[in-house]
């Protein structure tokens, strides 16, 4: 099944750029931290962030803010369904991440 984009950021400080993408239909849906694999590799590897009640529209979530913070997870907040959600999103704490 296929993930719709709807942040890109450089999640893990490690220069590389990195998508925070979406997925489901009914009822909910699931928010992925799809993080960029070293240069000698091709692709992401998907980290589950959580989910969120599905939106009114065929869109799914938005707005959507990422905050890289300095100390701490990056964290994401998206509105969908019935509010406004916050996630920290899970570090890659063996490639040196948050």
């Amino acid at each position: 099944m296929g993930v719709d984009a709807i942040a890109a950021i450089d999640v893990d400080d490690d220069g590389r750029g990195e998508v925070i993408a979406q997925r489901g239909g009914g009822e909910t849906l699931n928010l992925a931290w799809l993080q960029a694999q070293q240069a000698s590799a091709r692709g992401f590897e998907e980290h589950a962030i959580g989910e969120v009640p599905a939106a009114s529209h065929d869109l799914g979530a938005g707005p959507c803010t990422v905050a890289d913070r300095r100390r701490g997870p990056a964290e994401l907040a998206v509105a969908s369904g019935l509010g406004v959600f916050y996630f920290p999103i899970p570090g890659d704490t063996a490639a040196g991440g948050r």
